[in-house]
């Protein structure tokens, strides 16, 4: 091997052995004058991260009533069962610019009223009471036409049911743990706020 060969490789074994020097120096004396932290937090509830939650739906209500039709010719009773969700438009959800308070980590969440979603008759449980014929001419009427709209009706009937004042206040009382836990979780306090429906 050439002299000059290996006195080239001797500086660069040198070379390099004196970098790492120099780097652990380095990091020695940034160790012992303090070691950068790195500040990592959340800024807050944003319209765009409840808008990602989109339907919070709070509560599923069970639904049993009466529902009663009268025709031309036949009156019919049945006993109504069936269900319905009641839920919330995070979409629609406002955080007003002066609500938020990064110093304290609080904040205003302005909310629509709570709605009934996806009313349904539960056809398996529910069950015909009655229908009789109320007119004493032969062949006329259609009891048939009568159930099926009877049966359209019973959706309404659930859907009115579902959207009780009890069950709506339910809602929003779920609503608001729900989200004050979620936030809270991040180290903020949020304060919910209801529009009027």
């Amino acid at each position: 091997m050439p002299p000059w060969l290996r006195y080239s490789s001797i500086v660069s074994c040198g070379s390099a052995m004196m970098l790492a020097l120099a780097v652990g120096a380095a990091a020695f004396s940034l160790g012992r004058t303090g070691k950068t932290v790195n500040k990592i937090y959340f800024e807050g509830p944003t319209v765009t991260e409840l808008e990602h939650l989109a339907e919070l739906a709070t509560m599923r209500v069970q639904v049993s009533d009466v529902l009663v039709a009268n025709g031309p010719y036949y009156k019919g009773s049945w006993l109504v069962h069936g269900d319905a969700l009641i839920a919330i438009d995070l979409e629609k959800a406002r955080i007003p610019p002066d609500a938020k308070n990064l110093a304290s980590r609080e904040a205003k969440i302005v909310l629509p009223a709570p709605r009934v979603i996806q009313p349904r008759v539960d056809h398996e449980r529910t069950l015909t009471w009655d229908v009789r014929k109320t007119s004493w001419i032969p062949l006329v009427g259609d009891p048939d036409a009568l159930r099926d709209e009877a049966m359209q009706q019973a959706q309404r009937l659930v859907e009115h049911g579902a959207g009780s004042p009890e069950n709506l206040k339910d809602a929003r009382t779920r609503a608001d743990l729900l989200l004050q836990s979620f936030f809270a979780a991040l180290d903020w306090k949020v304060e919910i706020v209801w529009e009027e429906p």
